[in-house]
């Protein structure tokens, strides 16, 4: 049912006047008979009582008239409640991210957000690569910073092709290294990072039949560049996971180069609040000017 018909019905009620709920209302007289008309006809039986003095409730309609105004009573209280969830919604964005980003990326990108829009905040949530995936598909956050995957219905953007490094013992013999052949790893004890990382360094070993002696160690990123300072086997991290590193070790590239790249997930960028399309936007720009000064 039109709730505007009903808005109608209720005005020539209160003001007793077609005439006097087209001016306070800002349509034609026409307009109004024709809505109250309308609405008659949905219902079934008049509702006014017309004469040269305007306008009255018949039986029928003097008997409606509670529950119609208790239905544009909670008409607008539902308007008001949508409206605030959807204010409280496009004033915050949730996002979640690998330890790495959340660390070199995410502090200049908020940055940088908040002085265009300081009110809006931020909830940030270290992730591992499923989590991140996880948490888009079900909506508890807006987007995630994480890897590119071969998962089924998400969108992604683009951020930085961010390169894979060998990470080696700091022997003399390693310093004098000015890169790392992926067929060196072949047979030796390797450390393998979990937590999603895994995926990108089996795949890559894979496709050049290189059979490391992976050391089962389910232990994050710092925990893997400890294990090699001490001596317990050679790994593979990012170059954006070395970022700032003071361990003990080495960090080469290898040969030939590869990488894993660097996304912004979402289920739908076209569908996003406006601010979250925003602070896509901003981390993109940031991104591109982290790197263009390093």
């Amino acid at each position: 049912m039109d709730l505007k018909k009903l808005e109608v019905f209720i005005n020539a009620v209160d003001l007793g006047s077609l005439t006097k709920v087209a001016e306070v209302m800002g349509y034609t007289q026409s307009g109004i008979t024709h809505m109250i008309s309308g609405l008659e006809k949905e219902l079934g039986f008049s509702l006014l009582v017309r004469s040269r003095n305007g306008v009255v409730p018949t039986a029928e309609g003097t008997r409606v008239i509670p529950i119609i105004r208790a239905m544009l009573i909670h008409s607008d209280k539902l308007e008001k409640e949508a409206s605030m969830i959807r204010q409280k919604k496009n004033t915050s964005i949730r996002l979640c991210a690998y330890t790495s980003m959340l660390m070199h990326w995410l502090p200049f990108i908020v940055r940088k957000f908040h002085e265009k829009y300081p009110d809006v905040a931020i909830e940030m949530t270290s992730c591992t690569l499923e989590e991140t995936y996880e948490k888009v598909e079900n909506g508890e956050v807006d987007l995630s910073f994480a890897s590119r995957q071969n998962y089924q219905g998400f969108e992604f953007i683009h951020l930085r092709d961010d390169p894979l490094v060998a990470v080696l013992p700091e022997t003399e013999e390693n310093k004098k290294l000015s890169c790392f052949p992926l067929k060196e790893f072949d047979e030796k004890d390797f450390i393998m990072p979990y937590y999603g990382f895994e995926k990108d360094i089996v795949h890559l070993f894979e496709s050049d039949n290189v059979q490391p002696k992976i050391e089962p160690a389910y232990v994050d990123d710092p925990t893997v560049i400890f294990m090699v300072e001490h001596g317990m086997g050679i790994s593979m991290l990012s170059e954006l996971i070395m970022r700032g590193n003071k361990n003990n070790v080495v960090a080469l590239p290898l040969f030939p180069a590869a990488h894993r790249e660097l996304v912004i997930c979402m289920k739908s960028v076209k569908n996003a609040p406006p601010i979250v399309k925003e602070f896509v936007a901003c981390a993109k720009e940031t991104i591109d000017e982290i790197y263009s000064k390093s």
